[in-house]
């Protein structure tokens, strides 16, 4: 099985700290474009936020 990691996160001087959904839709449909063959066995995602830094979200795919 293989693994592979996005990490996404809001600007830091931005007026609202928001991740793009789309940013992270287009990522993550490009890289499975980029790879047909696979089979996805499992997809996590973790966000992570703070009080005094902008959200951040990672997103892990396992594949074979």
């Amino acid at each position: 099985m293989h693994l592979k990691t996005f990490a996404f996160a809001a600007p830091y001087f931005s007026l609202s700290w928001k991740i793009n959904a789309a940013e992270v839709e287009s990522t993550i449909n490009d890289w499975l474009g980029r790879n047909p063959g696979i089979e996805v066995v499992v997809v996590t995602h973790d966000p992570v936020a703070s009080f005094w830094y902008p959200p951040q979200l990672f997103v892990s795919i396992y594949y074979r």
